[in-house]
């Protein structure tokens, strides 16, 4: 019902994968279901709600690292978007439903640094302040 292609460059591994005509039928009507939910889960928050068991400074190093995945994966999607973006225009409206989805990840993540940035303002305060 799927197809793989590898279109792989010279610095990211990627596979492409296409609906065949027999999975047409099948995306279509998996489509047409409504979400019965869209769930966040990330380990971080987990490990900082229990953060007051290892205090502010492993707190820290916990933000910083999902800080720094977040930056690297918003320098992947943001270029992807911003491409989409330009091509708005075209007579190809697929187009535009990548955009959506390409802005939607990076609203997400640009929501995370600004997260991130608070966070870690005040875990240094709450430092400061013991």
């Amino acid at each position: 019902m799927i197809s793989a292609n590898d279109v792989s460059t010279n610095k990211q591994a990627k596979i492409a994968y296409t609906t065949t005509d027999k999975g047409r039928p099948h995306l279509w009507e998996w489509l047409e279901v409504s979400v019965g939910k869209n769930e966040v889960r990330y380990e971080t928050l987990l490990k900082l709600f229990f953060g007051g068991e290892i205090g502010p400074e492993g707190s820290l190093r916990q933000i910083e690292a999902f800080e720094e995945k977040t930056r690297a994966e918003l320098e992947l999607l943001r270029p992807i978007s911003e491409r989409l973006d330009t091509r708005r225009g075209d007579r190809e409206i697929a187009h535009l439903y990548y955009y959506l989805t390409s802005r939607f990840g990076v609203e997400l993540y640009e929501g995370y640094l600004r997260w991130c940035a608070e966070a870690k303002k005040l875990l240094k305060e709450s430092m400061e302040e013991a």
